[in-house]
């Protein structure tokens, strides 16, 4: 629907988009048409697992109702497994429906920048923010470690992948495009994380 000119029918993701209050534009190729819509920004948490992602997302649906959250494995169907693209279009084209509610989308998960680097759909975003949280390795592996057996995440195979992607966001967050905002949660509780995370939405947006 949102890809559709209502002028002539085409169907074109790429369009020129301008962002602009209180309404956004975003024109046609084909015919010129300019279709208003609410441009708004998306913010991502994300970082290894083990941090308290998920944790906080759910949190968050009852403490920010400014903002939809959403959790990124919606999008890791059978389909689209081996489909990185694929994935991170579709991501974003949900979120962009949601935002013409009034709310910006926030998106719990593993997703980087350069994820979206190709995007067709990022330009229908007014700005894109990203919140890592990271901990020291003792403290990170312990959490995984004590995670249900059931789960798997204690072995070596898996927590060696968590540790490096931890190391690699301290390293590099910082030289990312936009950058990613870092906090170390290792030694704060969930309530004071979550509440640190408030405070970056509010004065994010």
């Amino acid at each position: 629907m949102f890809n559709i000119c209502p002028a002539c029918g085409a169907y074109t993701p790429d369009k020129k988009v301008v962002h602009a209050k209180p309404k956004s534009r975003a024109i046609c190729p084909d015919c010129g048409h300019a279709h208003s819509f609410l441009g708004l920004p998306i913010l991502f948490l994300t970082g290894p697992s083990g941090v308290g992602k998920s944790t906080i997302g759910l949190m968050l649906q009852q403490s920010c109702p400014d903002v939809v959250v959403m959790e990124s494995d919606l999008f890791w169907i059978a389909p689209l497994q081996n489909e990185t693209t694929t994935r991170t279009e579709l991501m974003l084209r949900v979120a962009k429906n949601i935002m013409q509610a009034g709310k910006p989308v926030l998106i719990v998960g593993v997703a980087l920048p350069q994820h979206f680097a190709q995007s067709i759909e990022k330009r229908y975003f007014s700005a894109m923010h990203y919140l890592a949280l990271t901990s020291e390795d003792a403290i990170l592996r312990k959490r995984l470690q004590a995670r249900p057996e059931w789960r798997q995440c204690g072995t070596e195979a898996f927590i060696q992948p968590q540790l490096q992607f931890n190391q690699w966001l301290k390293e590099n967050a910082a030289n990312r495009t936009p950058p990613i905002q870092l906090l170390d949660n290792g030694n704060l509780t969930i309530d004071k994380t979550h509440q640190l995370v408030v405070t970056w939405i509010r004065e994010t947006l």
